[in-house]
């Protein structure tokens, strides 16, 4: 018992933070879960420590396949799409997350955080070096994906705008979904429709990112 209590889990002893899930497991097999921003921040958060816990423990996967941000990513997935997770809990978190604006604040506080809480001469030191390559990366990943989707048969215009931009838009919450409203409402379309075709891009184009940069630090 004492080895398991070393265990934590941010900072929560395994047994105790075992009993977190099985307490949201019991709740959601009962359709009990508060569709609200208590029962849904419940969730993510136990869920979300859990994942990220396994993903850094995962021998190969923490090395090489990004650790637990992937494993996080592919892990709600998996849940959402095997109905493991009830419909309306999926679709109560999509709009907690996008409706009510949550991901946008948590994306606010984060970059304010991060920008305010380092030293002033490392991040204009920093910038000088980074937006130069962060342009001419956005301008050869601009050409390249049309280019290589009018080889595929796809089109310039089409991989540009559902490919290229759908990267450079950087996440779900604050770029694709705004994204793809725009792209609604110029071409008097469904955004919903839209946005299932952004997302693949975003999520495989993220999950290679955070690899790449995983494999690079190791």
């Amino acid at each position: 018992m004492k080895k398991l209590n070393d265990i934590k889990i941010s900072g929560v002893s395994l047994p105790l933070y075992l009993g977190f899930v099985l307490t949201l497991i019991v709740v959601i097999a009962m359709g009990k879960l508060p569709l609200n921003m208590v029962g849904i921040t419940f969730m993510l958060v136990v869920l979300g420590h859990l994942f990220y816990y396994i993903g850094e423990k995962l021998p190969f996967w923490n090395t090489y396949l990004g650790g637990g941000s992937v494993f996080t990513l592919i892990a709600a997935a998996v849940l959402a799409a095997t109905g493991l997770v009830p419909k309306d809990v999926v679709s109560a978190t999509s709009s907690f997350m996008s409706d009510w604006g949550f991901l946008d604040f948590y994306i606010a506080a984060l970059i304010c955080g991060s920008i305010l809480g380092m030293n002033r001469n490392l991040l204009v030191k920093a910038s000088t070096k980074f937006i130069p390559v962060a342009l001419i990366s956005m301008v050869v990943g601009f050409f390249a994906t049309g280019a290589m989707g009018a080889l595929l048969g796809q089109g310039f215009g089409h991989s540009v705008m559902y490919i290229s931009f759908a990267q450079m838009a950087g996440g779900m919450g604050a770029g694709i979904v705004p994204l793809s409203k725009i792209y609604a409402a110029g071409l008097h379309t469904d955004a919903a429709g839209i946005l299932s075709q952004l997302a693949p891009a975003t999520t495989l184009g993220n999950i290679f990112a955070i690899s790449c940069t995983t494999t690079r630090s190791t």
